[in-house]
């Protein structure tokens, strides 16, 4: 029994999307084991380094998908992935939707269909969202995972709002929340503002101003002994909309910066798409698996876009990594398709 109560508390400690420690130290989210698998491009078929041999390995696995662009559907079928190895349960299937308005990029109806093949080859349920940098124009979303809790992700508008009324400590606090995901230095940011409803409504301000006018920052701790900011509901689409605000805003150079320097620990997703500025953020879901995700902003031809990309993992941490990190392989192969824009 004492082992087991152990093991408890070590594994909470993992999984609040951060820590002083990076993964594999104590304290920290389980160290990437191996290496994901490399990137292996057939003719007609869209690259990805699949998050497991089982997962990989599934025959002929298509998810169905939907899109709907200017108005006009356009509708891709096929039957879910199976066999004894899939994580996905019988009969499951996986929806892709793009949505559009305006000029630049590629084909949301063509992205649709390609991350449907990628989706099949996850080891659960996800999603994208697109959004050019300036906030207008078209924007695409993609799989069937669009919301979830925030966790480590949610340090950016929280250091944003901290760095806005700063004290002697905390440019340090915003750089260590941001570059290694400490949750240490994130709490005393969260005090920095006052806490509760005083810190929320400051990290709301940001949000605002980043466009996002929906997401509203969780002021109390609803799930211990997780944070309160950590368990805010943050849709991919607000979250990716966010991003696409972050070049434009005042006050937010320094911590779009600080993305660009993550820590070893935090170097995968989106950090493998070359001059990308990301936070990412992990910890158990409501259900039954481990829910990793990342924002971002990603330089494209024409300008750049922000990004939000999740994934729900039956697997755990590491097997979400590489799922994200097939994801960021997929964008970066589709990158002349992706909306882009300017401040």
């Amino acid at each position: 029994m004492a082992g087991a109560a152990l093991l408890s508390v070590l594994l909470g400690l993992a999984a609040c999307g951060g820590s002083t420690a990076l993964p594999g130290e104590p304290g920290g989210p389980p160290a990437l084991t191996s290496a994901p698998p490399p990137v292996v491009q057939t003719a007609g078929v869209t690259p990805t380094s699949g998050p497991s041999s089982a997962a990989a390995s599934e025959p002929g696995a298509t998810p169905a998908a939907s899109a709907t662009v200017s108005g006009s559907p356009a509708v891709v079928t096929a039957p879910a992935a199976g066999g004894a190895t899939s994580s996905k349960p019988a009969g499951a299937t996986a929806t892709a939707t793009a949505s559009a308005s305006g000029a630049g990029g590629g084909s949301p109806a063509g992205l649709t269909g390609s991350f449907a093949s990628l989706q099949a080859r996850l080891s659960g349920p996800a999603g994208v969202a697109l959004v050019p940098v300036g906030g207008s124009g078209k924007t695409v979303v993609l799989g069937e995972l669009q919301t979830g809790a925030a966790w480590s992700t949610s340090k950016v508008p929280l250091a944003i709002a901290a760095l806005g009324s700063p004290t002697s400590q905390t440019s340090d606090a915003a750089r260590r929340a941001i570059t290694a995901s400490d949750n240490q230095a994130a709490d005393q940011l969260w005090r920095q503002l006052g806490g509760g409803s005083s810190a929320a409504s400051a990290v709301d301000k940001v949000l605002r101003a980043g466009g996002d006018g929906v997401t509203h920052t969780q002021p109390a701790v609803v799930r211990p002994p997780f944070s309160a900011f950590g368990q805010t509901s943050w849709t991919l689409t607000n979250q990716a909309g966010f991003a696409a605000h972050l070049p434009c805003m005042s006050g937010a150079t320094q911590v779009l910066g600080l993305m660009r320097q993550v820590d070893g620990g935090q170097q995968w997703g989106l950090h493998r798409l070359d001059g990308a500025a990301l936070k990412g953020g992990w910890g158990p879901s409501s259900g039954s698996g481990y829910l990793v995700r990342q924002l971002g902003v990603v330089p494209v031809e024409g300008g750049q876009v922000g990004v939000a990309i999740m994934v729900d993992s039956p697997g755990g941490f590491e097997v979400g990594v590489r799922d994200l990190n097939a994801i960021a392989d997929w964008l970066k192969t589709n990158r002349p398709a992706l909306p882009a824009g300017h401040c």
